[in-house]
């Protein structure tokens, strides 16, 4: 059921495209590859990682926890209202900014009479730190060589007065023809910190944490990745989601561009990295199909 659901939401806004991190992914390694990469798995006790000795925290991972099950699973759009702010700050390149605009276009999400009591797909772990959010989700995809495999979707929320105020996630796909300019209330582009204002992301109230932070830093900067102008970097317990901005041409508008957040997730052991995961896709993987409800978010 729950693959029928999510298959309804990437039709309408490519919005769907930890838990148990000792077995997740291969360790990490900015170039891993699938044929060695082990399956993304769920977390066996999914409510554990909504919890916090920091009350304000634990309430956000709630909220957002409770968004995803009771509005993209169960189809409750009214709860929006509450949930969301009303100048909600949209940064996938399909989806409108604002709330009246994200409520049109998931109101063509079939309504369960009852919410369920977990997300869909399965929660890997949720990472919270200050007002960021970061939700995990072991995601199936079809194998180009048969069967399915397993990779990581993320969402990233920023949360203001107990509501979610901005939204990044890990979907890579091109806006369509008929997708909104950030100045016609589509999606907006997304910034982030170059160069020397990116060591401004490192600090933590936790010592141990401003440490994993550092640590996944100067990893990520032996590779290319920390080229990328840097959106956040959210750690919590052994974890570390690093999120960055990617720019790419406008496929429909000459001159312009568009941006994608691209996600990576580390967990730390005895000062080293030792897990990876990210929402990297076997070459040759279909595109999903995209509905004529996701025209809701749309020009007419």
């Amino acid at each position: 059921m729950w693959k029928t659901r999510v298959a309804v939401v990437v039709g309408l806004a490519m919005l769907v495209s930890c838990g148990q991190p000792a077995q997740q992914q291969a360790q990490a390694d900015a170039t891993h590859s699938p044929a060695v990469a082990v399956p993304v798995t769920p977390h066996p006790d999914p409510l554990s990682q909504l919890a916090s000795n920091d009350p304000a925290l634990a309430a956000n991972k709630r909220l957002v926890f409770d968004f995803w099950r009771t509005v993209i699973n169960g189809g409750h759009v009214e709860a929006i209202d509450t949930m969301m702010a009303e100048s909600y700050t949209q940064h996938s390149p399909a989806l409108p900014t604002g709330r009246a605009g994200i409520k049109q276009v998931f109101a063509s999400i079939p309504r369960l009479e009852q919410v369920p009591e977990l997300v869909s797909p399965p929660l890997v772990t949720s990472v919270g730190e200050g007002n960021l959010v970061v939700m995990a989700l072991a995601e199936q995809m079809p194998d180009p060589a048969g069967g399915k495999y397993t990779t990581t979707h993320f969402n990233l929320f920023r949360v203001d007065n107990g509501r979610l105020a901005e939204h990044w996630h890990s979907v890579q796909t091109p806006p369509g023809p008929k997708a909104l300019l950030p100045e016609e209330g589509g999606a907006q582009l997304i910034t982030g910190a170059s160069g020397a204002d990116q060591r401004a992301l490192l600090t933590a109230t936790d010592p141990a944490l401003a440490a994993n932070k550092q640590l996944v830093f100067e990893k990520m900067r032996q590779g290319t990745a920390i080229t990328d102008p840097v959106v956040a970097m959210v750690a919590e317990r052994d974890l570390v989601v690093v999120v960055t901005k990617h720019e790419f041409p406008h496929p429909h508008h000459a001159g312009r561009t568009y941006t994608t957040a691209w996600f990576d997730m580390f967990r730390i052991a005895n000062g080293r990295v030792v897990e990876h995961w990210d929402a990297a896709l076997k070459t040759g993987t279909p595109a999903p199909v995209y509905g004529a409800e996701a025209q809701q978010g749309e020009k007419k």
